[in-house]
């Protein structure tokens, strides 16, 4: 069995890998008995992880008025949190709604239930970017400081973004991910 996400009641979704059952008419020591054998390790068959570990990250991106990641579990049934996962960098951007829609491409997956998860049913929301992404030109410094560069893009369309990220040649550089937005279609309902 695979591992089970730590909550305080067991989540649901449709579409999600969340939708797994515990055993509980196994008491602790029967649950540490079982093993599932494979041709080279033991495995438990039951054990709780957290959030990012569930979904291989290793870091999350928060807004300022979060302390840590241990308070994302509070969110799990908010359905206007939507957690987008960069699978090749394990990184997850944790966002409102609001800011979610302004990625066109989150924005279509929100739209359709086969492309994103959701931890309860209409609850908290995840979207991947799959490993299969050619995410070479993103800046993974850069996208860690996206709250940072927020406040500086957040009404801005691509097109503005490209003469900012022209300002270079005028000693400017711009602290923002022009190709990490651009491949997720940033304010694209501006043009």
């Amino acid at each position: 069995m695979p591992p089970i996400l730590k909550t305080s009641t067991q989540p649901w979704c449709v579409n999600s890998p969340f939708a797994i059952t515990r055993n509980y008419s196994q008491s602790n020591s029967e649950r540490e008995d079982n093993y599932s054998l494979d041709s080279t390790t033991i495995i438990p068959d039951y054990y709780e992880v957290d959030f990012m570990e569930y979904f291989g990250i290793i870091d999350m991106i928060l807004p300022t008025n979060l302390s840590s990641t241990t308070d994302i579990e509070k969110y799990y049934k908010n359905p206007n949190i939507v957690i987008l996962i960069i699978e090749s960098m394990c990184l997850g951007i944790f966002m409102n709604i609001h800011i979610s829609k302004k990625f066109k491409f989150i924005d279509n997956c929100l739209k359709d239930p086969e492309d994103h998860e959701c931890v309860y049913k209409n609850g908290m929301k995840i979207v991947r970017v799959p490993s299969e992404w050619n995410t070479l030109k993103w800046s993974y410094i850069k996208i860690q400081k996206f709250y940072e560069y927020l406040p500086e893009i957040e009404d801005l369309s691509m097109e503005e973004l490209e003469l900012k990220r022209l300002d270079v040649q005028r000693g400017l550089f711009p602290n923002f991910d022009y190709h990490f937005l651009n491949s997720l279609h940033w304010n694209s309902y501006f043009e």
